[in-house]
């Protein structure tokens, strides 16, 4: 009997692009998929696509059409959004009623275990979610939501990124304004918000200095960037390429761990793929993310190590949380008043000229132990 492979189908409930569709199960079929693959009759030896489905609409409503169309077996794993007793149910009050909010990652999670794989197209954050699920539980992930560069993840690339030890930890901060290789990447952080000319918003730390480098970057990137997806890429120079890595929805947000994390699978995923290449990034979500390493040290663990995550000099990486100053404070001047997060809580701090803090660049400092400035005290996580 053939063995059946289980493919979860998996992306936006507005993706309806059928041929986009039929184009991705063509390159996972006949070019990415682990087994080979028979007519649903089974007559010959090899393996029987069988497919997983969600049973939301758009990407998940096709993969279910196209099983019903070719007669294989479908099965569905439909969201229980009023299973309001669901273990870690978030309950809220929806136009039809109470609902459980985390139902569809639930959803997620019970697919993932029942699966061998799954195929990615556009989608959002329930789409990344499948994604991480997929990863974590060591499924075969075929990313087609950039059909231009299709991504095969498979268990043994995870469990060798694993191994690896995870990304190359640099105690320095990128300067963006100097030239790099065409074997190297720089990535900066940032946010898909677009200004009324389609330029993305660049108007802080590591953006803005990317913006006022190279002109019209911000317009390039406008046009690059793609709803559901957590990297951009565009050519400064026929030699120098430059990414976005997306942790926030809106300029105006703290950064987000489940961006970051998206982010981050796609980029380990581009990494394996180009080992020629070393891709470049400041530590994601510290200073105007408001995040400390230690809450993103453990999702860059995932990055292999032709990653290099550049973080502050000379201090030990997990003893650090970021301050973000309005403007650096003079050396013999009034100290300045900045709201600031230490370990998920903000206090409005009167911080020292001098007392503490080490420059870390464009008016970003760092507290590096307890210390009292102007009577108040200012905690380190």
């Amino acid at each position: 009997m053939p063995t059946p492979y289980k493919l979860i189908i998996a992306g936006g409930r507005d993706f309806n692009d059928r041929t986009m569709f039929d184009e991705g199960l063509q390159w996972f079929a006949q070019d990415a998929a682990p087994v080979k693959f028979v007519d649903p009759s089974g007559v010959d030896d090899g393996a029987v696509l069988e497919i997983v489905s969600g049973m939301a609409k758009g990407a998940d409503s096709l993969g279910a059409e196209y099983a019903q169309e070719v007669g294989i077996p479908l099965h569905k794993f439909p969201a229980n959004w009023k299973d309001l007793e669901a273990p870690g149910a978030v309950v809220r009050q929806g136009p039809y009623g109470p609902y459980n909010v985390n139902a569809g990652f639930d959803r997620n999670r019970r697919m993932a275990e029942a699966a061998n794989g799954v195929l990615l197209y556009p989608g959002g954050k329930g789409t990344a979610h499948m994604a991480q699920i997929a990863q974590e539980l060591s499924l075969d992930v075929f990313d087609y939501r950039d059909p231009a560069k299709p991504v095969v993840l498979r268990p043994s690339a995870q469990q060798s990124a694993a191994a690896n030890g995870g990304p190359e930890i640099v105690q320095s901060l990128l300067d963006y304004s100097k030239p790099w290789g065409a074997d190297d990447v720089y990535l900066f952080t940032g946010n898909p918000v677009r200004k009324t000319n389609g330029a993305i918003v660049m108007g802080r730390g590591a953006a803005l200095q990317v913006r006022d480098t190279y002109p019209g970057v911000d317009q390039a990137l406008g046009k690059a960037i793609e709803p559901g997806r957590g990297l951009a890429f565009v050519d400064l120079n026929p030699s120098q390429k430059l990414g976005w890595f997306q942790v926030k929805d809106h300029w105006r947000d703290d950064a987000k761990l489940d961006l970051i994390a998206s982010s981050s699978k796609e980029l380990a995923a581009l990494a394996q793929a180009n080992p020629q290449t070393t891709y470049h990034l400041n530590a994601p979500g510290i200073g105007n993310g408001r995040l400390g390493w230690n809450d993103v040290e453990p999702i860059l663990q995932e990055l292999p190590g032709n990653v290099k995550v550049y973080v502050a000099p000379g201090v030990t990486p997990k003893q650090f949380k970021q301050l973000e100053l309005v403007t650096p404070p003079a050396a013999d001047g009034p100290a300045p008043v900045e709201e600031s997060v230490m370990a998920g809580k903000r206090w409005p701090l009167v911080l020292a000229a001098a007392g503490g803090l080490t420059a870390l660049g464009a008016g970003v400092y760092m507290a590096q132990n307890d210390k009292k400035a102007t009577g108040v005290s200012v905690p380190v996580a």
